[in-house]
C-alpha cells in the first residue's frame, strides 16, 4: 500500500475514534442587585428606625411603618386624620395593638410586631399595574375646555409640564399634577389651604374624558378601575380592591413612600358584556359602561368630553 493510502486510512481511523468536543460549561448568571434602599428607609443600625403608625391602625386600613427618625420627624404628621383622633372603640375596634419595634435590615429600615418581623411592603411592585406619568403628562399638554369642576359647567386647563392653570366662574388658580395611575390624577393647590382634588379620567382615542366620576383601562395584563375611594384591579386570576387611606405622601414611585397600595381586599368583579361591576366587603357596588378599552360610569359619560383649544385665551373666553 503506498504511504499516501496508509496516511489517508489512519486519518479516517482518527477521525472516526475521536470523542466529540466536551461543551464549555454554562456561565453562572451573576445575582441580581437588590433593590435601592429609597431615602425615608435607609439606616445603618437600629437606632436609626422609628416605627410611626396612624391612628387605630391595627383594626385594619391604617398606616403603619418603619422610617428613618430624620424622615419620620419631618414627615410622621401626615399619618394623622386631623387633631382629633376618635378613640379605637368608637371605630369598632376592641383589640391590642401589637407591640412594634423598629430595626435596621440589610440597610433598610423594617419592625417587629410581636416579635415578628415585617418588611415595609409599600414599594411600587405592591401593585400589579405600571404607570407612565411622563407619557400621560405629555397627552395632557395645552388648553383645554374641561367640565371638572362641576357636571357640565365649563373649566379651562392651560398645562404646563407639571403645571397647570385652571380658570373657572372668572377665579383662575395654579395647581401642580400628578399622575396616579392609568386612570386617575390629582391636582395640589400651590396655596397648601385649598387642598386637592383627585380626578379620574380615560382617553377614547385622543378623546379626553376627565372628572369626578369613575372611570377604568384595559392594560396589558388586566383591568383596572378608578373610583372615588379607590382601585379595582381584575386579571385572570381574580380580582382585588386597593383602597387608599386618609392620607397619601406621593403619587406611586415618587421616591417616597406611597401609602395608598397597604390596604389590599378581595373582590368582586364582572365583566359582562359592555358592562363592569366591582364590590367588596369594604366597599358598595359599583357600575361603569365599557367601550372599547376604557370604562367610564353613567357621571363621568354625562361629561362633556374635554376640547383642545388654540390658546389660553379661547379656554378662558370659553369657561367664563
Amino acid at each position: 500500500m503506498h504511504i499516501a493510502s496508509r496516511l489517508a486510512l489512519i486519518a479516517i481511523l482518527t477521525a472516526c475514534n475521536t470523542a466529540p468536543p466536551v461543551p464549555a460549561p454554562e456561565p453562572v448568571p451573576a445575582p441580581a442587585p437588590p433593590p435601592p434602599v429609597a431615602e425615608w428607609m435607609k439606616c445603618s443600625a437600629d437606632t436609626d428606625c422609628e416605627v410611626i403608625a396612624s391612628c387605630c391602625a391595627y383594626c385594619g386600613g391604617g398606616i403603619v411603618i418603619s422610617a428613618n427618625k430624620a424622615f419620620a420627624e419631618s414627615h410622621g404628621a401626615v399619618f394623622w386624620f386631623g387633631a382629633y383622633c376618635p378613640s379605637c372603640l368608637e371605630l369598632g375596634c376592641a383589640g391590642t395593638p401589637p407591640v412594634r419595634t423598629a430595626f435596621c435590615k440589610a440597610g433598610a429600615c423594617s419592625r417587629r410586631d410581636n416579635g415578628v418581623a415585617i418588611d415595609n411592603h409599600i414599594e411600587a411592585s405592591s401593585v400589579p399595574w405600571t404607570v407612565d406619568p411622563a407619557a400621560i403628562q405629555a397627552r395632557l399638554q395645552g388648553t383645554w375646555i374641561t367640565s371638572t369642576s362641576c357636571p357640565g359647567c365649563k373649566t379651562a386647563w392651560n398645562v404646563e409640564g407639571s403645571k397647570v392653570m385652571v380658570f373657572t366662574e372668572g377665579e383662575q388658580r395654579e395647581y401642580d399634577l400628578s399622575i396616579d395611575s392609568p386612570c386617575s390624577l390629582t391636582l395640589r393647590d400651590r396655596d397648601p389651604h385649598y387642598g386637592e382634588r383627585d380626578l379620574r379620567f380615560v382617553f377614547d382615542g385622543d378623546t379626553l374624558h376627565v372628572g369626578m366620576g369613575m372611570a377604568a383601562v384595559k392594560l396589558p395584563n388586566g383591568l383596572l378601575a378608578c373610583y372615588t375611594r379607590g382601585y379595582y384591579f381584575l386579571d385572570g386570576t381574580g380580582c382585588k380592591l386597593y383602597e387608599p387611606p386618609a392620607v397619601s405622601t406621593g403619587p406611586l414611585g415618587a421616591g417616597v413612600p406611597t401609602f395608598s397600595w397597604l390596604p389590599t381586599f378581595d373582590a368582586t368583579c364582572k365583566l359582562d358584556g359592555a358592562r363592569l361591576t366591582a364590590s367588596s366587603s369594604q366597599t358598595p357596588e359599583i357600575a361603569m359602561t365599557v367601550s372599547g378599552t376604557i370604562a367610564m360610569d353613567d357621571e363621568l359619560r354625562a361629561n362633556p368630553p374635554a376640547i383642545r383649544t388654540k390658546d389660553w385665551a379661547e379656554a378662558k373666553a370659553a369657561a367664563k
